[in-house]
């Protein structure tokens, strides 16, 4: 989660891109691998980011590193992410949510999750297209950006890790 001096912050966005890759066992060729993805997700949003004055925090792209203390999840299967205290300008949350469709749309292997303090902030805007059994409860982990064709959101309940990664194997 983001911080702001010292102290925990209530508004902030975080993200997870999950690239399709082979099961690598050697972490080092797959921290390689990662490392080489963000770059090139962020030199494709280089003209756009360029000139962005962020309110706080801008958006980055960290590198999962297997064991480390930062490291997202132990459920989660590697992935870039990043957390991004966003302040009082919510327009940097939303632009947020517009870099990671560009980089579905550039890279249309990918599998993306966005969340922000509220949880699924995008079902919110979607409320009224949604399923009636979908709710906050239920809507948990189900929510993706995969290319810029939509928002998808799963209905059935795999256990997190065993479908995010069944996902990145079927793409």
């Amino acid at each position: 989660m983001a911080t702001q001096g010292g102290r925990v912050s209530e508004e902030y966005v975080k993200y997870k891109i999950f690239p399709a890759f082979d099961v690598v066992y050697d972490t080092k060729k797959a921290k390689q691998y990662f490392e080489e993805c963000r770059d090139s997700y962020l030199a494709t949003l280089s003209n756009v980011l360029i000139d962005y004055i962020w309110q706080n925090e801008a958006f980055s792209l960290k590198t999962f590193d297997v064991g480390s203390s930062d490291s997202v999840s132990e459920l989660s299967p590697p992935c870039l992410h990043g957390c991004t205290n966003y302040g009082d300008n919510c327009e940097d949350e939303w632009f947020i949510v517009y870099l990671l469709f560009e980089i579905s749309k550039e890279f249309p292997d990918l599998i993306i999750q966005v969340q922000d303090e509220d949880g699924e902030f995008l079902l919110i805007e979607a409320a009224d297209f949604l399923p009636k059994w979908l709710n906050p409860e239920t809507a948990e982990n189900r929510v993706n950006i995969i290319t810029e064709i939509s928002i998808c959101y799963f209905f059935n309940f795999i256990a997190y890790s065993s479908m995010v990664t069944s996902a990145l194997f079927v793409l």
